[in-house]
């Protein structure tokens, strides 16, 4: 059973009544999925698991597209307290990308009547929702100028800069994508990626540690 404590920390409900809460806990349930379990696929028709909305408690997804001849084009990772599955809810239409979890996870999933009725009756709820879309849209845009306007050597740069975080003074990423991931997220061949990546070792711009990749000072300064 689904509390109230619980749907009381998720950002997207903030704000609301304890009347309402109590009424989207009682409607929502939990469910639990394994490392590498398809969620949602854009064949699929919009019937049952189109009609929730996914809110992640713990663990990641990834959302992407895969084309016939079986290439896939990663569009983003999605963690704790994000969504997904809202614009089935919104357009009626089966789901735009495929989601897979990308380790164990568990979300909560609020049936497509209840999300409703609180998008529409309270404004805290609709804004939490157009900023988190809003969000995802300038994403998607930096993507496309990026797939657009940038080389390989770029869109791999680009992205190891944009996954990469402050640590005391340096730019590093504690856990790099492998490259086949860098190779579905920038739109390009495995092989291109892991030429890429030696070149940039190479030219001492980056330093490896197993999966641990330190942006030097020439890569910050290119």
């Amino acid at each position: 059973m689904v509390s109230v404590a619980l749907v009381r920390t998720i950002f997207l409900f903030a704000g609301i009544s304890d009347d309402a809460l109590q009424q989207i806990a009682s409607a929502s349930i939990l469910k639990r999925y394994e490392r590498g379990q398809i969620v949602l696929q854009t064949e699929s028709p919009g019937t049952l698991p189109a009609k929730y909305l996914y809110v992640l408690l713990s663990g990641r997804v990834r959302v992407f597209l895969q084309h016939p001849d079986g290439k896939e084009v990663a569009l983003a990772e999605l963690g704790r307290q994000d969504f997904f599955g809202e614009m089935g809810l919104l357009d009626d239409l089966p789901p735009s990308a495929s989601i897979e979890t990308l380790e164990s996870m568990e979300a909560l999933l609020v049936p497509e009547t209840v999300f409703k009725q609180y998008l529409v009756g309270n404004a805290q709820v609709t804004i939490s929702l157009i900023r988190a879309l809003v969000h995802r849209l300038r994403e998607a845009d930096r993507k496309i100028e990026s797939l657009a306007l940038l080389d390989v050597y770029g869109r791999v740069a680009r992205l190891l800069l944009d996954l990469s975080e402050e640590v005391e003074g340096k730019r590093v990423l504690q856990k790099a994508p492998t490259k086949t991931d860098i190779a579905r997220q920038v739109g390009a061949s495995r092989e291109m990626v892991t030429r890429v990546m030696r070149h940039l070792e190479e030219s001492r711009t980056i330093l490896v540690e197993k999966r641990k990749v330190t942006l030097l000072k020439s890569f910050r300064n290119g």
